[in-house]
């Protein structure tokens, strides 16, 4: 689940996870409605992050012209003009770029049909991750290693509504600090040497589901300065009443198939992490620095 293996059909070029079939074969188009093929071969090979560079996952995509890419091939289509709008989410985006890569990439005789599917879904991930921050302005966001420090050693009361936890941006991703990636582990199961360089948060009103908002997380892991992969964890909340608890254990409880004891509690420590960071930005800035000096944030909430 962590890291995602690339099969070496798909991974033709050096040290890469993108396919490079010729562009003749129609392998590195996206069909923009009925008939059109619209070629996407630079955006693709732009996309793939392998090394991070010192940078943030989102803002080395970017580097690599990848957000350019994308928009120079499907700026002028209804694809790019329904991934933009509001609402849109991370899996929609993500589901129609994999049903694109199963049509370009048919299962040959010789292969595991469950390790292209891994492999396709990889990139599909990769992609639409990312594309969804930029089509959304999405703005990076790093705490202070004080606030870090409140985060990792402070609780937060599950009873609390989840109307106050409101992500200051439709996009946005959350760039761990030392201390952060040192509290966040990856399961056991995972990589040796592997962290959480941060997590994307997705965050808006359902299409066509009045009074329903949809929350997404999707977590980078990298091992050194190298993206390794990334998990997804979403769900959904009503804004009103139903408690913090009641939507970690939903979003958790959804994903318990894919997911072992270790897993659980290490995902369970991440979008704790995480709740915490979005109700501290909603509080006032005085008692922001009122909470760094003298409180717990569960205190601060409480109002005590």
């Amino acid at each position: 689940m962590m890291d995602d293996r690339i099969s070496s059909r798909m991974a033709q070029r050096e040290g890469g996870d993108l396919p490079t079939s010729d562009r003749a074969h129609g392998t590195r188009r996206l069909r923009n409605g009925s008939n059109e093929l619209v070629y996407i071969g630079d955006a693709f090979e732009r996309s793939h992050v392998k090394a991070l560079n010192g940078r943030s996952y989102p803002v080395e995509w970017r580097r690599q012209g990848a957000g350019e890419a994308w928009a120079r091939a499907l700026g002028e289509t209804h694809l790019w003009r329904r991934w933009s709008a509001p609402g849109t989410s991370h899996a929609t985006i993500r589901d129609e770029m994999l049903r694109q890569l199963e049509r370009n990439f048919p299962l040959l005789e010789h292969e595991d049909p469950v390790s292209l599917r891994n492999s396709q879904t990889h990139i599909a991930n990769q992609i639409s991750v990312n594309l969804l921050y930029a089509l959304h302005k999405g703005t990076v966001i790093e705490a202070t290693p004080a606030l870090e420090s409140l985060l990792a050693n402070s609780d937060v009361d599950l009873s609390l509504p989840m109307s106050m936890v409101a992500p200051p941006y439709a996009a946005q991703y959350l760039h761990f600090g030392e201390l952060a990636m040192g509290h966040l582990k990856t399961p056991a199961s995972s990589m040796h040497g592997q962290v959480f360089d941060g997590a994307f948060c997705f965050f808006g009103p359902r299409a066509n589901s009045p009074g329903r908002w949809h929350l997404e997380l999707v977590l980078i892991s990298k091992r050194g300065d190298r993206y390794t992969g990334q998990v997804t964890l979403a769900g959904e909340t009503d804004r009103g009443t139903t408690s913090l608890g009641q939507w970690m254990e939903w979003v958790l409880g959804a994903a318990d198939g894919r997911l072992d004891d270790d897993c659980r509690a290490a995902m369970h420590a991440v979008v704790s992490y995480v709740v915490k960071l979005f109700l501290y930005m909603g509080l006032p800035p005085p008692r922001r620095t009122l909470s760094i000096g003298m409180m717990s944030l569960s205190e601060v909430l409480h109002g005590t």
